[in-house]
């Protein structure tokens, strides 16, 4: 059963977002690119965040990161999983305030907590909602990132 998430942002948006998509399970990243994309997004996928993540992120700066926090590398765990990844994005000067929002399906309470500890916007369970409706949330964010209300109940204040 998926969620449903209520939408406050009228979808009259032309203007190109970009955003950058760290997820490692191929099937995925077709679908949340082609959910962002249909919204007018510039997406950009990587299957990892060990280097050249920063450079990228860097080079591209995208307006906002959808994140997985569990990344697999060919069979096996990454060097940098998506806490680490956080982390570094808020350790570096020119990227720590790109919003970040976690997709995974990972739902465990101390995964949440420990992804709104290192500055996560939302934690969205991704088997929960359709692509589609994690597009609309990022969008409602980022047209009011200020009054946005957080989907998963840990992540608000």
């Amino acid at each position: 059963m998926r969620t449903q998430v209520r939408y406050t942002y009228t979808m009259h948006h032309t203007e190109t977002r970009k955003i950058i998509i760290v997820e490692d399970d191929p099937y995925t990243q077709d679908l949340l690119g082609t959910a962002f994309r249909a919204l007018n997004f510039d997406v950009t996928i990587l299957p990892d965040a060990d280097e050249p993540f920063l450079e990228t992120v860097r080079e591209k700066r995208p307006d906002i990161i959808s994140m997985d926090v569990m990344i697999g590398k060919n069979g096996a765990a990454a060097n940098r999983d998506g806490f680490a990844a956080l982390t570094l994005l808020r350790e570096t000067e020119d990227t720590k305030d790109i919003p970040v929002m976690i997709v995974s399906n990972f739902s465990e309470e101390s995964h949440v907590a420990r992804a709104k500890e290192l500055g996560a916007s939302d934690y969205f369970i991704g088997s929960a909602y359709k692509p589609s409706s994690i597009a609309k949330q990022f969008l409602i964010y980022l047209s009011d990132p200020e009054g946005y209300e957080p989907v998963h109940p840990l992540c608000k204040e």
